[in-house]
């Protein structure tokens, strides 16, 4: 059986099994065109917090304000088998410490900026533990978490990360000057 088509000015001849091939590549083409826009109307919608924007914020190197918002924990995912958990240290920049200054006020303290359980990092600990009124001990525990809510001052410098510019914390720290 032949099916006659309207085609602009012309008629075209097919079979009946040309006919529904046609129909079926047309109606999956309608379905990619329903699916591609669907995705593009499902597209994320994005929120960011004064926060967010502050974080890539570069601070002028220098002694800063720190508030200690939340200590974290995570497994560490290095090769080093003496370093299996991680204690990220997340804070907000309050002022300058040096001048007063809140030009970088409420930017988040560097991504990077944390401890971990390695023996030989142990030491970098001592000096956040004294900047937080916390005298350490031989054999006495201290609690990371115990640092939130707390301020201290931390040097922030700038580094190179993947080819951008980056604040960076290198435990260097000191208590509150009155």
């Amino acid at each position: 059986m032949e099916i006659w088509i309207p085609y602009i000015d012309e008629t075209a001849k097919f079979t009946e099994e040309q006919y529904n091939y046609l129909r079926d590549r047309i109606n999956q083409d309608k379905n990619k065109n329903t699916q591609t826009q669907d995705k593009t109307k499902m597209s994320p919608i994005v929120t960011f917090s004064e926060q967010d924007i502050l974080r890539n914020k570069i601070v002028t190197p220098g002694w800063y304000r720190v508030r200690v918002d939340r200590v974290g924990q995570k497994p560490s995912k290095g090769d080093n088998p003496d370093t299996t958990t991680i204690w990220p240290i997340e804070g907000t920049i309050l002022k300058n410490a040096e001048n007063g200054s809140e030009e970088f006020a409420g930017v988040p303290s560097p991504a990077g900026w944390n401890f971990n359980d390695n023996p030989k990092a142990k030491g970098f600990m001592i000096g956040f533990f004294n900047s937080v009124g916390a005298t350490v001990k031989p054999g006495e525990r201290m609690e990371l978490a115990a640092a939130e809510g707390h301020e201290l001052e931390v040097f922030i410098e700038n580094d190179t990360y993947e080819g951008r510019v980056v604040n960076r914390i290198n435990h260097k720290y000191r208590a509150v000057k009155s």
